[in-house]
């Protein structure tokens, strides 16, 4: 197999592997008693205020006013979210993992399965794709993760990253309006 084919079949299986990880994260059901039904996705207080429980810089309101929020087409959020997945980001996400600046929760999921917190969300940002991987690639490091591999796959870009007995992996993917979508799943 030539080169070229054999970056390609990588690239497939990291970007099935991303999306493999990040169903299993919002779409299964693990032992979660007392899970609400869907709720919608929430454009107001609530979604800043969500993404503010960092207190690093990415996270200051000054930050997120320089990034576009308001400018997220609305036709973008889910129309209905599955039961167990909410439109905002898991209370288990990883505190030292970065939340791009300004992008909104379409849907998001936590759950533990064996001792072990696995999260998912999909961030929603009027910002083109080359933006979101410089910050996730120049931020991730400033909070302590290592950045293991960077791959363009096609139109998409996949980061994967580890800190202690954490592992994640982010998907960012151009939006038909010049925004990017970013699913972030995490383990550990």
């Amino acid at each position: 197999m030539d080169r070229s084919r054999l970056l390609v079949s990588n690239g497939l299986r990291i970007g099935a592997t991303v999306a493999l990880l990040l169903s299993l994260v919002l779409f299964t059901s693990a032992c979660d008693s007392g899970t609400e039904g869907p709720a919608a996705p929430d454009r107001g207080e609530g979604a800043s205020s969500a993404m503010s429980t960092d207190s690093s810089p990415q996270a200051t309101s000054e930050s997120r006013e320089s990034t576009g929020e308001a400018d997220v087409d609305p036709s973008r959020f889910p129309k209905d979210l599955p039961e167990g997945i909410v439109a905002e980001i898991p209370g288990n996400f990883p505190s030292d993992l970065p939340i791009y600046p300004g992008a909104q929760p379409a849907q998001g999921r936590g759950s533990e399965r064996d001792g072990i917190q696995y999260s998912g969300v999909q961030l929603l940002t009027s910002d083109p794709p080359g933006q979101a991987v410089d910050f996730y690639e120049r931020e991730l490091e400033a909070n302590g993760w290592t950045v293991e591999e960077v791959r363009e796959i096609g139109e998409n870009s996949a980061i994967t990253a580890s800190k202690g007995g954490m592992k994640t992996q982010l998907l960012i993917a151009p939006s038909a309006d010049g925004g990017s979508d970013i699913f972030v799943i995490s383990e550990g």
